[in-house]
């Protein structure tokens, strides 16, 4: 009887893992897409003022692109 016990134990042991490991991937992939979703806003913000082709249009000056 007592390895039938240890066995439910160890499977209960085993689900719970992987219950963690489905919320862990879960919560990094809500992170992922949080930071997508900021990224595609500050695309938009670059894209709107004119930030990503190295001209600030709000001086109209041209500048060197920062890598």
């Amino acid at each position: 009887m007592g390895e039938g016990r240890d066995r439910e134990m160890e499977q209960d042991r085993k689900l719970k893992e992987l219950e963690n490991q489905v919320r862990e991937k879960e919560q990094r992939e809500a992170d992922l897409e949080f930071e997508l979703e900021i990224l595609r806003k500050a695309r938009d913000y670059a894209e709107k003022h004119g930030s990503l082709n190295g001209v600030n249009r709000s001086k109209g000056k041209e500048q060197k692109k920062r890598t």
